[in-house]
């Protein structure tokens, strides 16, 4: 039995796929298909013996917990088979790296619907628990199909954050063993890495958790796995989550009543938000706030005080449905949102209905109204009283060709009072449509 006391960590993180979901059996014979009918291929043309992939000791030493093109890779050159890595999102019946991983999905995707998901009961129990004790919960999953997993089990609205697979490649970030993904998930519950616990089924999970400074690193697994468990930076290992209990209450607590200030909106990329900041820096001997380049962003939804914010991640998610990936243009840099009244340095943006679509379904989804014009802007800096006194001794009016691919849409919190920086709770992918209702 593992006690974590809920005084001590603010947030638990879950792999999906063998700790949430018994999807993982499902990834593992989707792989053995794709693999099995490559390495038969590879027989055929070099007369050597065909040697099939083996559902257990191969699946979990070099696939489970990474991502598919990791563990692709992975495998492939622990076989000793030289395979052409291929163009990203190539063909899926191309015999590439790319291509393999492709068909796997396919597989998995099909394998699925014929199936179901089987959720692991404990896991739904710790899950519930959590939440009566006021804890925050994230999902990690370097799969790609994990939010149509979450739908189709019923357990999106648990969690108030998730990274996965699609953020991996969006992000850029490094998959298990590797922490990136665990800290990602951190950041975007706004704790520490040291006040999380983390549960996982694969090495490479434990690894990453442990190598990420977690405070805690549950492997899920039992026998011979639980002692690999334990080898790869596990502290504890547990045969399921019903073997995990929480201890003290952090529901009664001034914190976890407290509703947060949320809003829903857009957030600039790194390398676009850097040159935007460096627009206002000629401001900087005047009374001004710049914006800081990481708190850059466009708003859809203006704030509000929200009191759960698994539910308001859960509309985010149900809102952009549908909504495909745009481009959003950076036309004009100037002041705003009038040279009477001048407020603001800003950046004026353009995206056409896309954009104007997207904030009408989200001011739906969340019971908003808002009666002013919108006017599509990203705020740089914030003036003081003497506004046009600033504007008369330091004009800045200019055409700007700058883009940005709008990918995501981001649940923000706004920082408490006396404190400084926006958080993401949730970034989710536009462009990620409900197709699995069958299953669910």
């Amino acid at each position: 039995m593992v006690i974590i006391d809920a005084a001590r960590f603010e947030a638990l993180i879950f792999d999906l796929d063998g700790v949430i979901t018994q999807t993982a059996s499902i990834h593992a014979r989707a792989w053995k298909q794709i693999f099995d009918e490559f390495l038969a291929r590879q027989a055929e043309q070099t007369h050597k013996a065909f040697v099939p992939f083996d559902l257990e000791t191969d699946y979990r030493r070099y696939v489970d917990g990474k991502p598919r093109i990791a563990g692709a890779l992975s495998f492939l050159t622990a076989r000793g088979v030289d395979v052409p890595e291929g163009a990203p999102g190539g063909q899926a019946d191309q015999w590439t790296v790319q291509g393999l991983a492709g068909r796997k999905d396919q597989y998995f995707t099909a394998l699925m619907e014929r199936e179901g998901v089987e959720v692991f009961a404990p896991a739904v129990a710790l899950l519930r628990e959590a939440r009566e004790h006021g804890m925050r919960l994230a999902i990690a999953s370097s799969s790609h199909h994990c939010a149509d997993i979450l739908r189709a089990a019923h357990l999106a609205e648990f969690f108030d954050a998730r990274v996965d697979g699609v953020d991996i490649d969006r992000l850029n970030l490094k998959g298990k063993p590797a922490p990136d993904m665990f800290l990602e998930a951190a950041r975007r519950l706004g704790v520490a890495p040291s006040r999380a616990v983390v549960f996982e089924d694969a090495t490479a999970g434990v690894a990453a958790a442990h190598g990420g400074g977690f405070g805690l690193a549950v492997g899920v697994g039992s026998g011979t796995h639980a002692v690999a468990l334990l080898e790869s930076g596990a502290d504890q290992v547990v045969a399921d989550l019903g073997e995990v209990s929480l201890l003290g209450n952090r529901r009664g607590s001034v914190e976890a009543t407290r509703p947060a200030r949320i809003f829903v909106g857009v957030k600039i990329a790194d390398d676009l938000a850097e040159e935007l900041a460096s627009f206002a820096r000629p401001l900087g001997p005047h009374d001004v706030r710049l914006v800081p380049s990481n708190d850059i962003h466009l708003t859809l939804v203006p704030p509000w005080d929200e009191p759960e914010i698994a539910g308001a991640v859960a509309t985010l998610q149900a809102a952009i449905t549908g909504f495909n990936p745009f481009v959003l243009t950076f036309t004009r840099l100037g002041y705003g949102p009038n040279l009477r009244e001048p407020r603001l340095l800003w950046t004026e943006c353009a995206a056409g209905d896309e954009l104007s679509g997207l904030r009408i379904a989200l001011l739906a989804a969340y019971g908003k109204s808002d009666s002013r014009p919108f006017v599509p802007h990203v705020t740089l800096a914030r003036l003081s009283r003497n506004g046009r006194t600033i504007v008369r001794r330091t004009p800045i009016d200019r055409v700007l060709h700058l883009t940005q691919l709008v990918a995501s849409v981001e649940l923000f919190q706004s920082p408490p009072q006396g404190k400084r920086g926006y958080e993401v709770l949730a970034s989710l992918p536009l462009g990620r449509r409900a197709d699995l209702k069958s299953v669910e």
